[in-house]
Formats: C-alpha cells, structure tokens, sequence
C-alpha cells in the first residue's frame, strides 16, 4: 500500500510536467542559448548569424535577406552617427511552451539598453519563438509593433500565447 500511494505521488508530480504542455521545461535552455545568439549577433553587426535566428517570414516581408540586411546596415549607420551603441541584451527565460499546428511557440521577455549620448536608453519588449522541429531550433520575432499587428499578418501565432503590449522606452542619464 505504501509503495502504491509513493508511486502514484511521484506520478502526479512527474507527468503534467512532460506529458502535456505548458512550462518551458527542457526547451528553455535551448530557447534562451538561441535569443542570446541572435542579440550577439545583432551586437556585433554578424548579419549572416541575425537572419539565421530570425522568422523567415519576417525576412520575406523586409524584401528578403539582402534587402533586410540592408536595412539593419542602415540602423547600425543611424546608430553611429548619432553616438549610440547597444550596451547590452538581456534575454529572459521563456514562458510557456505551446503545442500549436504542428510547431511550438512561446514568448520571450528581452530588454536592450543601448548608451545614448547623455545616458541609457532601455526598452523591453518580447520575442515570439516559433520551433518547426520539435524545439531543437528556433526563430523569432519581435513584438514591438504589437501582438494585434502581429497576429493580423501572421495567422498561426496562437491566440493563448501571452504577449504583453509593447512598453515605452526608458531613460536614464549618466
């Protein structure tokens, strides 16, 4: 009797944890190694690395990966010229992990602190992740727009996924 009721305990902790879905689980560190990646990248101007992470129908909508690559130069450009570089990106662990028309999906929270002339300018924000392989790679995009706008153009991004609206910037000086 003893045995049965310990087994059917360690179940009850143990299955809702793998069977069904829900929180991030083992998908996390995968999720959060592959935002980090794509922030480096971005950091770093690395163009190629960016794209690789980033939802391939948000390339197709930019014009495709010259004409995206373009216009992340173009940032970077802006980005000099007024004396602004991006301090840091800071990415948060993932929240839920949904099971949606064959992919998965979750939201990942991110905050970017870029040195401005007179201080640091911070703005949160969060990535979608979508995994069309069972959570070995993943691509995002950003939210920035607003999930409306987001789910108006792209209508797979499931409606039980929890985005918060977009945040204003902040502002802190030297």
């Amino acid at each position: 009797m003893k045995n049965s009721l310990f087994i059917l305990i360690v179940i009850c902790l143990i299955v809702p944890f793998k069977a069904f879905p829900g929180g991030p689980g083992d998908y996390a560190p995968v999720i959060k190694a592959q935002a980090e990646a794509m922030g480096r990248a971005l950091m770093k101007n690395d163009y190629a690395a960016y794209l690789k992470y980033t939802d391939p129908r948000v390339i197709k909508e930019m014009g495709g990966e010259a004409a995206f690559t373009d216009t992340l130069k173009r940032y970077a450009a802006q980005r000099k010229h007024y004396g602004m570089s991006i301090y840091e990106i800071d990415v948060s662990d993932a929240t839920w992990v949904l099971d949606t028309a064959g992919e998965l999906q979750t939201a990942v929270p991110v905050s970017t602190e870029m040195k401005v002339k007179d201080g640091l300018v911070t703005t949160l924000t969060t990535f979608i992740g979508i995994s069309k392989d069972k959570g070995k790679t993943w691509v995002f995009m950003d939210t920035q727009q607003g999930i409306k706008a987001i789910r108006a153009k792209y209508k797979d991004i499931s409606s039980k996924l929890a985005v918060p609206p977009p945040q204003e910037p902040t502002f802190q000086a030297n």
